[in-house]
């Protein structure tokens, strides 16, 4: 009782300590430590890591006799811009499961990156896209007797329902890995999860405090957040509308942070960023949202994806009319840094300068006649450069 005694007094005198303590900080003026600029660091993955724990938990255990052996096929299904390809590649790059597979299959159609254990990557395939299983399976031969013989990990990404029929003529040829072998798919369509072998994983777009935040470290740079209370609700706003979009907080974001005044913050809250289709591969989402941002003497002729940056692009911010008539810039609107590729998303955009007049650009012939009277077309779109 005596050491309880003890005890109480101590607390007490804690207590009374900290409301000194607390009574001194009241009187002190607010010092707010700005958001680092560094708080992702590229490539890393935001979030969804009880959903990875649950893909790797999948991909490790064997299963026991009750699967009877079977080929264990998990669907990861969400909409377009969630976190898909993303959460896969850091899963396929997971220490765990790089150790637990002599050999990684990644494919989406146009090409299949293979990553055997000890081996350099080496990608099979060509750049167009395969469309026949026949012809995959004929890809995938030069694998079979030294890799597909034992266990592996072969991802599909992006499946559609067309692709879905492909995949459904494919299965039996994996059936004849070593037993514990996985395939993983990732598609927006549910009637695609209709091939997995156990539940799906269902990614759902981020809740907005969460969102929230993604989105401040790609728009506010490292400055207060809480410096300018009007920016702050601006910026807050604006992440409404974007729905989740982790595309949107990247291309929006990186405008946002080279023009840090609440006019033009204004300005890109009320154009349509929100009222844009999630559909799709992102592709026509990531130019309808560029669109919104250009300025008015820029017209979007094409997106492209590639693998490396080209050697002279512009920011989205950096957009500057050209000196004559009619002008071109690249325009990179958009790097994701995955654990097995870099994707770069480019604008290849026409400009109007001062003396640009329809007529003038006629006259010219077939050098600019494609670019009468310069509207954007949509979807004109180059594969993924290997």
């Amino acid at each position: 009782m005596t050491m309880l005694t003890r005890v109480v007094e101590i607390l007490e005198t804690i207590s009374g300590d900290l409301k000194e303590f607390m009574m001194l900080l009241q009187n002190c003026q607010p010092i707010h430590r700005p958001l680092a600029t560094n708080i992702f660091i590229e490539g890393q993955m935001f979030g969804r890591h009880v959903e990875k724990q649950r893909i790797i938990n999948f991909l490790l255990h064997d299963g026991g006799p009750s699967t009877g052996g079977k080929l264990g096929v998990l669907p990861i299904v969400g909409g377009m811009g969630v976190g898909k390809t993303t959460l896969a590649q850091h899963v396929c790059d997971d220490e765990r499961v790089r150790n637990h597979f002599p050999i990684i299959l990644y494919s989406n159609f146009s090409y299949t990156r293979a990553m055997a254990r000890g081996e350099a990557v080496f990608v099979l395939g060509s750049k167009n896209a395969v469309r026949d299983a026949k012809k995959f399976i004929k890809i995938l031969h030069v694998l079979k007797e030294k890799y597909l013989s034992k266990r592996f990990l072969m991802v599909f990404e992006d499946v559609d329902m067309g692709k879905k029929q492909m995949l459904e003529e494919l299965l039996p040829f994996f059936r004849h890995g070593k037993r514990g072998s996985r395939i993983m798919i990732t598609t927006n369509n549910r009637g695609v999860a209709s091939l997995g072998t156990v539940q799906p994983i269902n990614l759902k777009v981020m809740p907005h405090q969460e969102y929230w935040f993604f989105f401040k470290a790609h728009a506010f740079a490292g400055r207060d957040v809480e410096e300018d209370p009007r920016m702050l609700a601006a910026g807050n706003a604006i992440a409404r509308k974007l729905n989740g979009s982790f595309f949107g907080a990247k291309i929006v974001g990186r405008v946002l942070k080279a023009h840090p005044n609440l006019r033009f913050w204004c300005k890109v809250l009320g154009s349509n960023i929100g009222g844009l289709s999630l559909l799709g591969d992102g592709i026509g989402y990531i130019a309808d949202l560029a669109e919104n941002l250009l300025p008015n003497y820029a017209n979007i002729c094409e997106v492209t994806i590639s693998k490396t940056p080209y050697p002279s692009q512009t920011e989205l911010a950096s957009v500057v009319a050209p000196r004559g008539d009619i002008g071109f810039a690249k325009v990179l609107l958009c790097r994701s840094v995955l654990p097995l590729q870099s994707l770069y998303y480019t604008a290849h955009c026409s400009l109007r300068g001062p003396d640009y007049s329809p007529e003038f650009t006629k006259l010219e012939g077939s050098r600019f006649a494609h670019l009468t009277p310069l509207k954007k077309i949509f979807p004109k779109i180059s594969n993924i450069c290997v």
